[in-house]
């Protein structure tokens, strides 16, 4: 697990004869944090990574060095997750335009098309950067949005959350057992629904890999994207400072 004990070996495949002792490799397996940090650099561009993510323990990571990295990233999600907060408690809908005006949209015409077809929109994202901010940036392109928001405990945290999604331009579709028709209903009017889908509430999702784990990940988008026929699309707010 330390850095001086990493060994390593090269695959090659070929139609022609290989005459070379090694080369930048396409596929990169490592089977702990040490060997990822010895060869990462050898890696080609867009290369891919097939980690044992078993062994990418803690004692692993401090032993090849990512403590460091390690607690840098912990304190930047919770650094960004309190930016969050701070954002949404001090918004006023007097200052959306001029927020809206400071973001940088890419790939709008995908948006355009989208209208353009004349069918419901689904708005895929996920908790990063804020989420709730760029639901209040869609309501400014598009005349019809709702979210779909868990009905949180106590109750009074709830209505305020719900206050200020109303307050940003959105309508707000609670979670419960008639979310799934109301969805329906406003894609089939042609609106836009946006749905923060990293967070499988219902515990009924489709268990996928990711980043070295098996995840269950929400499948309603998808479902309602077919029932509906409405046009999936994914986005995300990110910050740049």
């Amino acid at each position: 697990g330390t850095l001086p004990g990493v060994s390593n070996f090269q695959i090659s495949f070929s139609e022609k004869a290989i005459h070379t002792p090694g080369d930048e490799p396409d596929v990169l397996v490592a089977m702990n944090p040490a060997a990822l940090k010895v060869n990462l650099r050898d890696l080609a561009e867009n290369g891919i990574i097939i980690a044992n993510a078993d062994n990418f323990s803690a004692a692993n990571l401090k032993k090849a060095g990512y403590q460091d990295q390690l607690d840098a990233m912990t304190a930047a999600i919770f650094t960004s997750y309190a930016r969050y907060y701070l954002e949404v408690l001090r918004f006023h809908p007097r200052h959306l335009k001029a927020f809206a005006d400071s973001v940088k949209i890419e790939g709008r015409q995908y948006y355009d098309q989208a209208v353009k077809s004349g069918r419901g929109i689904i708005m895929v994202t996920t908790h990063l950067g804020n989420w709730d901010l760029a639901g209040a940036i869609v309501s400014q392109l598009h005349p019809n949005v709702a979210v779909v928001v868990e009905q949180l405990k106590p109750a009074w945290l709830y209505h305020w959350f719900k206050q200020t999604r109303e307050r940003m331009g959105m309508k707000v579709i609670v979670l419960d057992s008639g979310a799934g028709k109301a969805c329906l209903k406003h894609l089939k009017s042609g609106g836009l629904l946006a749905l923060v889908s990293d967070r499988d509430l219902s515990g009924n999702g489709i268990i996928l890999p990711f980043m070295g784990q098996r995840v269950s990940i929400p499948k309603g988008p998808a479902q309602l994207a077919l029932r509906s026929g409405a046009v999936l699309l994914p986005g995300c707010l990110i910050r740049r400072n």
